[in-house]
């Protein structure tokens, strides 16, 4: 996997599979994927306002810096991450 492909993939307005979004996860994690391709990736689901599954299992399953940047960069409020982590399965 490649995570400009799967930037360009966003930017089309395809969804991306639990694998996919784990490439991403660990990639930043560990560092291969850097602040600036993950800030471009999480600016493409907020665009599209479509992926907010995509972005719920990000927040889960990601460290406390992606939840504030989910919170403070993209403009999602405590309440609506609370909310959707609530509504979650």
């Amino acid at each position: 996997m490649n995570i400009n492909e799967l930037i360009e993939r966003k930017k089309s307005g395809l969804s991306l599979s639990k694998e996919e979004i784990d490439f991403i996860i660990f990639g930043y994690k560990s560092g291969k994927i850097s602040d600036g391709k993950m800030t471009d990736f999480m600016e493409i689901i907020n665009a599209f306002k479509q992926a907010q599954k995509e972005a719920l299992y990000i927040l889960q399953n990601n460290p406390e810096e992606v939840a504030e940047k989910l919170q403070e960069d993209y403009l999602l409020s405590s309440e609506e991450i609370l909310n959707a982590i609530e509504t979650m399965p």
